[in-house]
């Protein structure tokens, strides 16, 4: 007789033996009902697949056309994009214009009175600089002067010697001094001094001329280049000599010449201040001039006033 633990594990063992098989029999309906499945999944999804080519032929139509439809889109914005900018860059241009108008209205209006203020104080600056310049150049021109007339001095100190080396000076008791020459020459006299001569028409004429151009004073003393020797015989100063001229001939004829020829020069028709008749009286004076008798009276005159200076 069994002992009934013993069957018990038999009948456990048997149940588990009828529970394996069931599961295996199961497991094997499972595996065909999933090849089915799997099949029918196959082609089901052959004909996703092809749905999914034709659906993806549309979507690259539609991204094609969506591209396109971007790229206008974008081509849009960039034109938007690039009006916005040029508006914009319009407006600033014109708020810049517009600002430069206003600082140039500021200037105008607030910094005038500024700037011709600056203005007036350059101008001030230069005329107080050519102000300057010109007292510089004033005081230079007054050295200048000074200069000129101390070489002028000086031309006419070394001249003097010259001249007294040359015999154009003479020694005249004692003092060198520059005695005229009895020559042949034009006269230098004031046009108004020989008019002022005329008016008397006789030998006081000649003899006013002759002090005039041949009397040399130094000192208070009267020099002529005549001198008389005797009663009939003369010397006169020529060339750094006194040469003698019996009874005065050469001195006579040489002065009355020369103031002869000094009375025509000036006693111009031409002049204003010499009417017609003026002009006649003293031409006709001018012509007497060349008789001898009239010229030794004039010689006689020329004697008493040689005299004179000497007394």
């Amino acid at each position: 007789m069994s002992h009934p633990s013993n069957k018990i594990s038999q009948i456990l063992k048997k149940q588990q033996e009828n529970t394996t098989k069931s599961y295996q029999h199961h497991s094997q309906d499972e595996n065909h009902f999933d090849n089915d499945n799997e099949n029918e999944v196959d082609e089901d999804e052959d004909e996703d697949e092809d749905e999914d080519e034709d659906e993806d032929e549309d979507e690259d139509e539609d991204e094609e056309e969506d591209e396109i439809s971007r790229e206008s889109q974008l081509e849009k914005i960039a034109e938007r994009c690039e009006n916005n900018r040029i508006q914009n860059l319009v407006r600033k241009q014109k708020k810049n214009d517009s600002s430069i108008q206003d600082e140039n209205s500021e200037i105008t209006e607030s910094d005038i009175d500024s700037h011709s203020n600056d203005i007036l104080d350059e101008t001030r600056d230069i005329k107080g600089f050519i102000h300057l310049q010109q007292q510089i150049i004033q005081q230079m021109s007054i050295k200048m002067d000074e200069i000129l007339r101390k070489v002028n001095q000086m031309d006419t100190r070394l001249q003097r010697i010259e001249d007294y080396y040359s015999n154009s000076y003479t020694e005249v008791n004692g003092e060198i001094c520059r005695i005229k020459e009895i020559k042949n020459e034009n006269l230098h006299v004031d046009v108004d001094e020989v008019l002022k001569c005329l008016v008397y028409r006789d030998y006081r004429s000649v003899l006013h001329i002759f002090k005039l151009h041949y009397r040399t004073q130094i000192h208070g003393n009267v020099y002529y280049p005549i001198r008389m020797k005797s009663k009939r015989t003369y010397e006169y100063y020529l060339r750094g000599k006194w040469l003698l001229d019996p009874n005065g001939h050469y001195i006579t004829k040489t002065v009355c010449n020369n103031i002869q020829n000094l009375f025509m020069r000036f006693n111009d028709i031409d002049n204003k201040k010499i009417t017609e008749d003026t002009w006649y009286a003293n031409q006709t004076f001018i012509q007497k001039m060349s008789d001898e008798k009239f010229k030794k009276e004039i010689f006689r005159h020329i004697v008493d006033e040689l005299v004179s200076s000497q007394s």
